[in-house]
């Protein structure tokens, strides 16, 4: 009977090591600094990415109602190509004047 009760503490014992190994174990990997402070850089690389994703949505839109404006007005493209370009329409002359530097 002695042999039998010192059989079940030792399994006991030994469940309960191999549970507080297991235990230990995970707590190390959970509270690692090195996984914290990567954790910290990815959380501060999604803000900084998610910044970037409102500018460009902003820009995306304003290019579209841009183009939107281009392909529906029949003279919106002609300003453009004049003041971007300086092109002109059939028959037009440009007149410069030199400007005096003060």
């Amino acid at each position: 009977m002695f042999e039998a009760r010192s059989s079940i503490l030792f399994r006991r014992v030994l469940i309960g090591l191999l549970v507080a190994g297991v235990i230990g174990i995970l707590t190390l990997r959970v509270v690692d600094p090195a996984r914290t402070a990567r954790a910290e850089m990815l959380e501060r690389q999604l803000a900084r990415l998610e910044t970037i994703d409102g500018v460009m949505g902003r820009e995306n839109a304003r290019l579209e109602e841009r183009l939107r404006g281009l392909e529906e007005g029949s003279t919106a493209w002609k300003e453009l190509a004049r003041r971007q370009h300086g092109m002109l329409s059939a028959g037009e002359v440009i007149f410069r004047f030199p400007v005096a530097s003060r």
